[in-house]
């Protein structure tokens, strides 16, 4: 249908259909962040910002409107001012919103699944990924921002991942979109198809 806007003090909501986002097909709009600008930062077959102080739509990437390019999950670093977007097909994703330049870290990066369900960086500043295919710690690289210049031209990112399958423990490896939780302490619950993982990133043995 679309994207729905609440106001938790007048409690009115408001709907923006595809026509607001000028998407002609099918849309999918599934995930949200927020960065420091209070932008909403909207996933599916392509990457929209809303700007909350008037409401406008902004589409920020240059992805066709298919499902190549379908993002299921966002989580927004506020210490990088990066978008890591965990997308369906291609990987795990560096955005950065104000240069609109990217870059993939995919198999040939080290993931063993390049379906990304959900994403969550620990206090650490690690990321946590869910796939298809089990659970991957993400050591943000340094040189991040040199990635995102050679990156744009379709290389893939380089960075240390350890992927954490059934012989780590694992009960399964598919996990579920949008079906995680991170608690205050820090613990991850994670959902799948054979019920959900809990653990805390700081107390593995890395």
């Amino acid at each position: 249908i679309g994207f729905v806007q609440y106001d938790m003090v007048t409690g009115n909501t408001r709907l923006f259909t595809r026509q607001d986002f000028n998407v002609k097909k099918k849309h999918l709009f599934i995930p949200l962040a927020t960065d420091y600008r209070n932008r909403i930062w909207i996933g599916g077959n392509k990457l929209f910002s809303f700007n909350t102080d008037n409401n406008t739509i902004k589409a920020e990437s240059q992805f066709d409107d298919e499902f190549t390019f379908a993002s299921i999950s966002l989580f927004y670093d506020t210490t990088q001012q990066i978008l890591w977007v965990g997308t369906a097909s291609m990987g795990l994703m560096a955005f950065d919103p104000t240069s609109k330049k990217h870059v993939f870290f995919n198999k040939k990066s080290g993931l063993n699944d390049e379906w990304i369900n959900d994403v969550y960086a620990d206090k650490y500043g690690q990321l946590w990924l869910t796939t298809n295919q089990g659970i991957a710690r993400f050591i943000v690289p340094d040189n991040l921002k040199d990635q995102l210049e050679t990156g744009y031209s379709g290389k893939a990112g380089t960075a240390t991942i350890t992927n954490y399958g059934t012989s780590d423990g694992m009960p399964y490896l598919e996990f579920v979109s949008t079906a995680s939780h991170q608690a205050s302490d820090g613990t991850l619950s994670c959902g799948g198809v054979g019920g959900v993982v809990r653990f805390n990133p700081g107390k593995l043995l890395i």
